[in-house]
């Protein structure tokens, strides 16, 4: 870019390179100096002052989008190859649109508040002071983590009971699903198992991708199922922690403290307040 191609302000737009075809053995050992000792150390510096900039600039990039980057990462790790359809797909394109923060569905959250619950990167004290003193970190001070579908404890479901008085059944609608996983600051940095929901996802816009992704079907190898089907055929274990109620909206554990076992009898027995239900229809 220098000395061939004359990009420089400081040099002007002239070439200082000569023809580096070597025709004989040992030309370019006996070729004659075609600059000034001068011109060559101003070539050296302007050459470093635009790798400097391309470095900078690199790093200010990658900084900017150190998320994604993770992302990316991630991804690859587990498919090892990604199209640029996936890169695109991962990064701009997401799917699932209706995403909440809570299971009232009041605050929609965008991909990056989604990308905020799942990566932490944690710096170490080094990486303060390289940052202070020089305004960039080296990768070596900066630790990634992040929550993949191995983090996954558990899922809670959200839906609601009806009954379908032209069948004259009970009837269940899926509403909403919310991963659990343990929180990356409270352990990373308290040293903390802290369960919290990640995010609630509105079921009826996942059923698209839901009805892609196969479950694995221990029964008939042959023959697996969908995530939807499973879903909405409740093949899954589960029990009630939180009922919503014209009393008031409560988990279980907020009435009966530090008792394993009755919260399990009191599950059940929400369960079977709702089977009784539809009996008791037709008793009356």
């Amino acid at each position: 870019m220098v000395v061939e191609w004359g990009m420089s302000e400081k040099l002007g737009p002239l070439r200082y390179s000569e023809n580096e075809e070597d025709v004989f053995l040992g030309r370019s050992v006996t070729q004659r100096k075609s600059m000034s000792d001068e011109t060559a150390k101003l070539i050296d510096q302007e050459i470093r002052g635009l790798i400097d900039e391309a470095e900078g600039h690199a790093r200010k990039i990658l900084k900017k989008y150190i998320k994604h980057l993770h992302s990316l990462a991630k991804a690859l790790l587990e498919f090892e190859t990604l199209s640029g359809d996936d890169v695109d797909e991962l990064i701009k394109k997401g799917k699932i649109k209706e995403i909440y923060s809570d299971g009232y569905f009041l605050n929609k959250i965008t991909q990056d508040e989604i990308l905020d619950k799942l990566v932490l990167i944690d710096t170490s004290d080094a990486g303060y002071t390289q940052m202070n003193e020089n305004g960039y970190v080296d990768p070596e001070f900066i630790t990634p983590y992040s929550i993949t579908s191995n983090e996954i404890e558990q899922y809670r479901i959200k839906g609601t009971w009806y009954f379908n008085k032209r069948l004259g059944e009970m009837k269940y609608r899926l509403l909403a699903i919310c991963p659990l996983a343990f929180d990356l600051r409270s352990r990373i940095k308290l040293n903390q198992e802290e369960l919290v929901e990640l995010f609630w996802v509105w079921f009826p816009d996942a059923r698209n991708t839901l009805n892609r992704s196969k479950v694995f079907n221990s029964r008939n190898a042959s023959q697996p199922i969908t995530f939807d089907a499973m879903l909405n055929a409740r093949r899954f274990n589960s029990l009630i922690y939180k009922e919503e109620n014209i009393y008031e909206d409560r988990t279980v554990k907020d009435y009966i403290f530090e008792d394993a076992l009755r919260q399990l009898l009191e599950s059940e027995r929400i369960k079977g307040t709702i089977r009784d239900f539809e009996q008791d229809m037709w008793n009356n």
